[in-house]
């Protein structure tokens, strides 16, 4: 049995589900992160299965796991409706709660073959960027700061989110945390930052890594002055031009090394190509979004990933 372990509204995983789901010979079955708060769901740990809907799911027959997007991040909506009407602690005290019962399922299923192991989904943005600097890897110079007074103002800088992305509501008003450029006139103390040289940068390039292989795309943001800094700032009637990318042999083996030094075999990797040509790594996401890449360079993805699910299942591995 392949198990994937997504969101209820993940299209990527609907993507996959339904290559695998055409597949007879098979059996895939998909458990969202919101069916174990809004479903029927009962686990004993006296038995070697779980009930989903009345359906017993034995942990010794699933051989492969694709965790997609397991956290609780997909529940945030619930969450919020805890904080806001009942209690902030309580929120938490859910969250950490509904962690508990996921994570002992991943415990369960440690003998599974994965894609995306779950002690793997979240990496630190540093220490990733430490071990790409060790094995030869271009980085831009960063900094962790919270004074204006500490920073080197003689390069222009960028600041952006030292953990993983994300959205705010605040008195009607919706915020991103975005990469942006650094205003030293801002503040003179803040919250500790991470901050970078900017790099003047021909393409952003996102690739997507899956079980060895690389599928690219390149990006020219830089020819809007809205998504120059980050193309996630999208402009509709000017939208970015995007192109299929080829890394170079020697750069992929190097990221190969990369990603088994942090032992993730699948995840959308961030580059940028500078005026000089040379590659620079930005980050890692385990879990990121690829759908981007297959509309637009139409490389097949979801039926590629689909398929690697079914070669790892077959041949009982994990890469």
């Amino acid at each position: 049995m392949i198990l994937i372990l997504s969101e209820c509204r993940d299209y990527a995983t609907d993507q996959v589900f339904g290559f695998l789901n055409r597949r007879t010979d098979v059996e895939c079955v998909r458990l969202n992160i919101e069916s174990i708060i809004t479903d029927d769901f009962f686990c004993n740990i006296h038995d070697d299965f779980f009930l989903i809907e009345g359906r017993k799911i034995w942990y010794a027959e699933v051989r492969t796991v694709w965790y997609r997007r397991f956290g609780t991040s997909s529940v945030a909506n619930f969450l919020e409706y805890v904080e806001n009407n009942i209690s902030t602690k309580l929120s938490v005290q859910l969250n950490n709660e509904l962690k508990s019962i996921t994570q002992y399922i991943l415990h369960r299923l440690g003998h599974c073959a994965w894609t995306n192991h779950y002690s793997t989904v979240t990496v630190n943005k540093f220490v990733v960027l430490d071990k790409a600097k060790k094995l030869g890897i271009k980085i831009p110079e960063t900094y962790i700061a919270n004074k204006a007074r500490l920073i080197d103002n003689s390069n222009d800088l960028i600041v952006k989110s030292a953990y993983e992305p994300n959205f705010f509501t605040y008195k009607n008003g919706f915020y991103a945390t975005y990469t942006s450029e650094y205003n030293q006139g801002i503040a003179s103390s803040f919250f500790p930052s991470l901050l970078q040289k900017k790099i003047e940068k021909k393409i952003e390039i996102r690739s997507f890594f899956i079980l060895g292989e690389f599928y690219s795309m390149a990006i020219f943001s830089q020819d809007h002055e809205d998504t120059e800094v980050d193309f996630r700032r999208y402009v509709e009637d000017e939208p970015n031009r995007f192109l299929p990318y080829k890394l170079p042999k020697i750069y992929e083996y190097k990221l190969k090394k990369l990603m088994d030094k942090l032992n993730i075999n699948c995840g959308s990797i961030d580059l940028i190509q500078n005026r000089e040509d040379e590659l620079v790594f930005l980050e890692i996401n385990p879990v990121g979004q690829f759908g981007m890449i297959e509309s637009r360079c139409n490389y097949g993805l979801y039926k590629i990933l689909a398929d690697k699910l079914i070669y790892m299942h077959e041949k009982e591995i994990s890469f």
